[in-house]
C-alpha cells in the first residue's frame, strides 16, 4: 500500500504511528525518507513494510518511544499521539548547579615532589609523590619500580622537615656500589636510601635490603 508534506517533517529513525486502513493503526519506525519528503518507507514493530505518500502522509503521526506493540485501534492510536503532545508542551526544566564538595583534607604535597616518608613495615627515606587522595587523607608514593604506596599524612613530611635524624654516611642515594647481601651473595647494586645507620640497596625489582654500612663499598 502506497500512504503532501515538507521535506523536514520527517526524517529517517523517526518513531511514529501510522493509519494503514480505516480503523487501523501501527506503530513502528520511519526506515526511509525522499529528498522531497513526498514519500516514507514504513517500517512496523512486527516487522511488515509499508511505502506512504499522498494524502496519506498526513495519517503518520510522531510519538514518543514506545513497547513492542505494533498494531492500535483508532482509540488507542489517538491516546498515544496526545501523549505525545502533551510531553512536548511540558515545560523543561532547568538544570541544577552541580553541587562541588570540598575535599575533607588539605593535601600539603605537589605530585611530582619529594618528600620523606616512613613506611609501614618500618623502612623510612626519601620518595616522590605519585598521587593524592584528598577524600581520604592518603598521599601515594613511589616505592621502587612502579609501585605506588598510600601512606597517610602523618608518615608523610616536607624535606625540610626531619622525619628522620640524619645519619653520617659515606655513601648517598643513587650512588653505585658493591654490596655483600645477607646469603653471602656479592655484587653491584645501586643506594635507594639511607636510614639509622643502615644503607638500603637496591636488590631484584622494587626491593629494597637494609646493610651494614661495613657490607657496602664504592663501585
Amino acid at each position: 500500500m502506497l500512504i503532501s508534506i515538507s521535506a523536514t517533517q520527517f526524517a529517517k529513525g523517526d518513531r511514529v504511528i501510522a493509519r494503514i486502513d480505516k480503523d487501523e493503526w501501527y506503530a513502528g519506525t520511519l526506515t526511509k525518507v525522499s529528498r522531497d519528503g513526498k514519500k516514507v518507507t514504513f517500517e512496523s514493530n512486527d516487522g511488515e513494510e509499508f511505502h506512504i505518500d499522498g494524502e496519506d502522509l498526513e495519517h503518520i503521526k510522531h510519538i514518543s518511544v514506545t513497547g513492542k506493540k505494533s498494531k492500535y485501534s483508532d482509540a488507542d492510536a489517538k491516546k498515544l499521539i496526545a501523549k505525545k503532545v502533551d510531553k512536548e508542551k511540558e515545560p523543561v526544566k532547568a538544570k541544577e548547579p552541580t553541587k562541588v564538595t570540598k575535599p575533607k583534607f588539605t593535601i600539603p604535597y605537589a605530585i611530582g615532589e619529594q618528600v620523606r616518608v616512613y613506611f609501614d613495615d618500618g623502612v623510612k627515606g626519601k620518595s616522590v609523590v605519585g598521587d593524592i587522595d584528598a577524600e581520604n587523607g592518603l598521599v601515594g608514593v613511589w616505592r621502587g619500580r612502579g609501585n605506588l604506596i598510600w601512606l597517610s599524612l602523618k608518615n608523610v613530611s616536607k624535606l625540610d622537615k626531619e622525619l628522620i635524624p640524619k645519619v653520617k654516611s659515606n655513601f648517598k642515594e643513587g650512588d653505585r656500589v658493591i654490596a655483600k647481601f645477607p646469603d653471602g651473595l656479592e655484587g653491584p647494586t645501586v643506594v635507594a636510601a639511607i636510614a639509622e645507620g643502615k644503607v638500603g640497596v637496591w636488590r631484584g625489582r622494587g626491593n629494597i635490603v637494609w646493610l651494614d654500612p661495613k657490607n657496602v663499598k664504592p663501585k
